[in-house]
């Protein structure tokens, strides 16, 4: 999981993020419940961690096995309905002294083994098995569009490849209609997002990121130097932003390439990412009839 974790020197780090690390590394007493939790480090003796827009997630050994600690920067949505057990409030006495620190609410999960989607593209761009990836991605898009709820922030970071098979990660942005609230703070990431999603908090938000993730992948199958010419890193190949005003010159190329090869359901993935609204009702039945 989380193939890349960041290793910052202390001295490139704010000194709030310092008080996270040094409550993870302190065995005095800083947790309200949970026992027996230690950092993993690097060859350098440091916490492996990735600190995110609001939140950090840890590396670590609770009880003997391999753990992802998962700390809040701030308050939260709906975790401890999408998180259930694994949620622990106001966990984790955190600050740059007593008189200054506050609990903070943890997720405590196991750890997910493999890579992420993103590292997979990135770093094999031109050995990896895009026909593959983009067959279990469908596989796996398909099964989370029968489900009632929606990720909201589906990318290719947030998918973790282990044995031929994909695991979401991340469920901060999770739509579920059991929810008594159903608005969100987290909007998921703006490049796999539909632009015109606005505030909607619904079903039909993972459409335009499935949609747009496998029509890359199905395109990187058949021409995987179109990662040499487009972006793959920040963005996968199409900018949501340009390609439903029908300027994203990435798009306009795959959809040819999908008709020179003769893969119409592709194609017709492809053209809805045009479409300037972020529900799309006929994904799930042109990626069904994609597996046949």
């Amino acid at each position: 999981m989380l193939a890349a974790f960041l290793f910052i020197r202390p001295s490139m780090i704010a000194t709030s993020i310092i008080s996270y690390i040094n409550a993870i590394c302190d065995c005095a007493g800083l947790w309200r419940t949970l026992e027996d939790i230690r950092p993993c480090k690097d060859e350098c003796g440091r916490p492996i961690f990735i600190a995110g827009g609001s939140t950090i997630i840890f590396k670590v050994i609770h009880n003997g096995r391999l753990s992802k600690l998962k700390c809040f920067t701030r308050p939260k949505k709906n975790l401890d309905k999408i998180y259930k057990e694994s949620f622990y409030p106001q966990e984790l006495l955190v600050g740059v002294n007593m008189s200054q620190a506050k609990y903070i609410d943890v997720v405590l999960e196991e750890w997910v083994e493999g890579i992420s989607l993103e590292e997979a593209i990135i770093k094999n761009s031109q050995s990896t098995d895009f026909q593959l990836l983009a067959q279990l991605f469908d596989k796996m898009a398909i099964e989370l569009l029968c489900q009632p709820w929606a990720h909201g922030d589906l990318k290719p970071s947030n998918i973790i490849i282990n044995n031929n098979k994909l695991t979401l990660i991340d469920f901060d942005s999770l739509y579920h209609p059991a929810f008594s609230s159903k608005t969100t703070d987290e909007w998921g990431t703006k490049y796999y997002q539909h632009p015109l999603r606005g505030n909607s908090h619904a079903k039909f938000i993972d459409d335009y990121p499935i949609a747009l993730i496998s029509t890359a992948l199905h395109a990187l199958a058949l021409d995987s130097s179109l990662a040499k010419r487009y972006p793959i890193e920040d963005m996968l190949l199409i900018s949501p932003y340009d390609a439903i005003e029908n300027r994203d010159a990435a798009l306009a190329e795959i959809e040819e390439l999908f008709q020179i090869h003769n893969k119409p359901i592709q194609e017709q993935i492809a053209l809805l990412l045009h479409f300037h609204s972020p529900s799309i009702p006929q994904l799930k039945r042109l990626l069904l009839q994609s597996m046949k």
